[in-house]
């Protein structure tokens, strides 16, 4: 005769059993065919590149400049900020947006930074188209004695 106490322990050992059989089952499922654990993914820079059209401008021009970010695998990463930087304020300046405006005659390199790693892009700069003058009147007053050139 079996008292309370040792069906109710058996109960439970059986209880036990079918819960450890099942984890092991569901483990060995999860590890079979790469099923197991997913590693997340790599947000870490390794490659920044800059692209905008034109790559020349006109003094008091601007064009905006894009950078993207990739990791190791070339995957693109968003939410990612660039500091950008010209080689030359005197040919072209930057702005925190990636804005270009050019200044003066000359070539300048914009950098573009994100976690210690560049990208660049060249832009030259050019005076613009000269102004034709067709004609010029000027009023010339002297008294006596001065000599107007």
């Amino acid at each position: 005769m079996k008292f309370p106490t040792q069906i109710a322990l058996a109960r439970v050992n059986a209880r036990t059993l079918v819960l450890l059989t099942l984890g092991a089952v569901l483990t060995a499922a999860g590890c079979e065919g790469g099923g197991g654990l997913v590693d997340p993914p790599d947000t870490s820079v390794a490659e920044v590149t800059v692209t905008g059209q034109p790559a020349s401008l006109q003094v008091g021009q601007s064009v905006r400049l894009t950078a993207t970010a990739k990791n190791a695998a070339g995957e693109e990463l968003r939410q990612k900020t660039f500091r950008w930087t010209s080689s030359n304020d005197a040919v072209a300046r930057v702005s925190e947006e990636g804005v270009v405006t050019g200044v003066g005659p000359g070539s300048a390199t914009i950098t573009a930074v994100s976690e210690d790693k560049p990208g660049t892009m060249t832009i030259a700069v050019s005076a613009g188209p000269a102004i034709a003058i067709s004609q010029v009147s000027v009023n010339l007053t002297a008294q006596v004695g001065q000599s107007a050139t």
